[in-house]
């Protein structure tokens, strides 16, 4: 769980991100709309979250980051241990919750389970959930099936970043 922004995306500046992300993140108290920010590798994604993570803080709207894999280890050892504290809070998290590079965990049964049970109950609720992904939502349907996409299609601006890998010399 991430609250605040890890060193190389400490400077992560909301000024920076296109014109179309920053008004949808602005309404988005109002609108109740997430975000899916998908795109190729380098092309700012994660850079993003961690601006609109800290723009969020700044509108007195409490925000959560996660990177999936990091969130699916975390739940999966809770479950080992037979516990399913993490998940609870989760669940029961009210703030946004931003899931960053969804489709880069391996996709199990057990966490497509787990992110239909965090993405259905933020979609009952009516919870802000903001995403980033190397893949479409049609492509995401291969790897996870069609309910979360689907959730995640009415629920969530979609917003394509292109361009260059900017890790890149």
């Amino acid at each position: 769980m991430t609250t605040s922004a890890p060193l190389r995306f400490a400077n992560a500046d909301f000024e920076q991100l296109p014109k179309s992300i920053k008004a949808k993140v602005e309404k988005m108290r109002e609108t109740r709309r997430g975000m899916y920010i998908w795109g190729p590798v380098g092309t700012g994604k994660t850079y993003a979250a961690y601006a609109i993570m800290k723009k969020l803080g700044e509108l007195g709207l409490r925000a959560t980051l996660y990177t999936a894999p990091d969130l699916m280890d975390k739940l999966r050892d809770d479950f080992q241990h037979k516990d399913s504290y993490n998940l609870d809070r989760l669940l029961e998290n009210r703030g946004v919750l931003i899931i960053d590079d969804l489709g880069a965990e391996k996709a199990t049964e057990w966490v497509v389970e787990t992110l239909h049970r965090i993405i259905d109950k933020r979609y009952r609720e009516v919870l802000p959930t903001i995403v980033t992904s190397n893949s479409s939502l049609d492509e995401l349907v291969d790897r996870v099936g069609d309910r979360i996409p689907s959730r995640l299609a009415e629920t969530c601006d979609i917003v394509k970043l292109e361009g260059d890998d900017r890790r890149l010399p």
